[in-house]
């Protein structure tokens, strides 16, 4: 049972958003080399908020339109 919605829902992962997501932000921590990146998703309202942060951690990050073949914690944006 879930306790509140997560990736899998499509919303945006910024603090207590639950606007549906559309665009995917994929990253990763160079001081981290071994690990594989990372993404999260975002509303347009918290794109900016969200690339700001990666900018001052100085992640390397890309932002993408989220689309219907996008794989959200084992699911395909298409399947929901």
């Amino acid at each position: 049972m879930a306790l509140g919605r997560g990736r899998a829902d499509g919303v945006c992962q910024a603090r207590e958003c639950n606007a549906q997501a559309v665009w995917i932000i994929t990253w990763s921590n160079p001081k981290i080399p071994w690990a594989d990146s990372k993404t999260w998703l975002s509303c347009n309202e918290h794109r900016e908020f969200l690339s700001d942060y990666m900018r001052y951690r100085g992640f390397p990050f890309e932002i993408n339109p989220l689309g219907p073949t996008d794989q959200l914690d084992g699911y395909s944006t298409s399947d929901q």
